[in-house]
């Protein structure tokens, strides 16, 4: 006699590695490391959008270099802002560390 799975029971399975999946795709962290001469001890704003919403992460530099940890970000981009008038757009790549010398 052969045995199978309940349809529901499979099914179930299935959506549940689907959503274990879509979980941890693309949420692998960025590192994002930055010497930036004239920075000093100043503090730095990275902005992005992650799910729909628009986020700031402040950071402290120290003489003039900082790193910081972004998990992934709707459109794998950043925006790194040292005034309102000096901002850098970048794109986030997991696979590598960012290094944004200036």
């Amino acid at each position: 006699m052969r045995k199978t799975l309940p349809l529901n029971l499979l099914l179930s399975f299935l959506l549940w590695q689907l959503l274990a999946a879509s979980s941890t795709f693309g949420q692998v962290p960025c590192l994002i490391n930055a010497t930036i001469k004239g920075l000093a001890e100043r503090s730095v704003m990275i902005r992005y959008v992650r799910n729909g919403m628009f986020l700031t992460d402040t950071i402290k530099a120290h003489q003039g270099q900082f790193r910081h940890t972004l998990a992934a970000t709707d459109g794998n981009i950043a925006t790194l802002v040292l005034s309102p008038s000096d901002q850098l757009s970048f794109w986030l790549d997991p696979l590598l560390s960012q290094s944004l010398d200036r």
